[in-house]
């Protein structure tokens, strides 16, 4: 956790960071550390988007109430454009 966000850093150097409020999911917060993730994937129904990891997944509330910033989740990963979730 880096101050009022959640910065995932991948051994890929692919790198993550959530600044909407999250769930975790069959997983708990001290054991992200070491996990894969394997599927980003949006949940229109439930106004989330499921981080699907190896040990559980992580789901970001993108309901209008719950922004606090410009985006949601931007996603950076070596040699590839930005991703911006807005």
């Amino acid at each position: 956790m880096v101050e009022d966000y959640l910065q995932i850093v991948c051994s890929d150097g692919s790198v993550l960071s959530v600044y909407n409020p999250f769930l975790c999911e069959g997983i708990s917060f001290a054991d992200l550390k070491g996990c894969s993730l394997g599927e980003i994937r949006e949940d229109k129904e439930a106004n989330v988007i499921v981080l699907g990891l190896d040990k559980g997944s992580l789901r970001v509330n993108v309901h209008p109430e719950a922004w606090a910033g410009p985006e949601a989740m931007t996603l950076q990963r070596p040699g590839h454009s930005i991703m911006i979730w807005n």
